[in-house]
C-alpha cells in the first residue's frame, strides 16, 4: 500500500466561537526534509489562508505536496519555520497540543474518509465530538445534526464500507 492520499484542510471556529480576522492559517518560511532523503521535501514556503479562502496544492507526484499538508495540519513539525493556526503557533507544540487544534480548529478530510471500519457514520461522528468533551448522549445527538446537514442522515447506520467514497468524505467533515 503506497502513502495515503494528501487531506484538504479548513480551519474552524471552536464551537460557538467566531474566527479571528486576517490569517487562519499561516506557514512562515516553512523547511522539512525527510530523514532518508538528500533533498528537502518542503524547502522555505510561506502562506497566508483567511477564512473561507480555498488555495490549491498542484504539482508532480513527489514534489512535497503531501508533507506540506501535513505540516499545515501538525502532523508533521517542520524543521524550521513557524505555522499558525487561528493566530495560535503551532510549531513547538507537542503531539497533544497539535492534537487538540486538530480537535478544535483545523478540519482534515482525507481523500478515502479515514472513518473507523467497524463504526457506524453515526458513531463516526459521535467520536470525534466524545474526543472533543461532549459527553456520549450529547455526542449521538450532535452527530444526528451533523449529519443531517451534510446529507447523510438516511445513511447513518451504515459503515463506511457500505457507502460510497464521497459520503465518507461528507462524514469526515461532519
Amino acid at each position: 500500500m503506497g502513502k495515503p492520499a494528501p487531506p484538504l484542510i479548513g480551519v474552524t471556529a471552536p464551537l460557538g466561537g467566531d474566527l479571528p480576522v486576517g490569517g487562519v492559517l499561516v506557514l512562515e518560511s516553512v523547511c522539512f526534509s525527510y530523514r532518508d532523503q538528500d533533498a528537502p521535501a518542503v524547502n522555505d514556503v510561506s502562506l497566508s489562508l483567511a477564512a473561507g479562502e480555498t488555495a490549491a496544492v498542484m504539482g508532480p507526484s513527489g514534489c512535497g505536496k503531501s508533507t506540506l499538508l501535513y505540516l499545515a495540519a501538525g502532523l508533521l513539525r517542520p524543521d524550521r519555520g513557524v505555522i499558525s493556526v487561528g493566530g495560535a503557533e503551532i510549531t513547538s507544540l507537542g503531539l497533544e497540543g497539535r492534537a487538540e487544534v486538530r480537535r478544535t480548529s483545523l478540519g482534515i478530510v482525507f481523500q478515502f474518509g479515514e472513518l473507523v471500519a467497524e463504526l457506524s457514520l453515526r458513531d463516526n461522528v459521535a467520536l470525534a465530538a466524545e474526543l472533543s468533551g461532549l459527553r456520549r448522549h450529547q455526542a449521538l445527538a450532535r452527530s444526528g445534526e451533523l449529519l443531517e446537514r451534510v446529507g447523510l442522515s438516511d445513511l447513518c447506520d451504515r459503515y463506511p464500507a457500505q457507502v460510497s467514497g464521497g459520503e465518507g468524505q461528507r462524514c469526515a467533515v461532519a
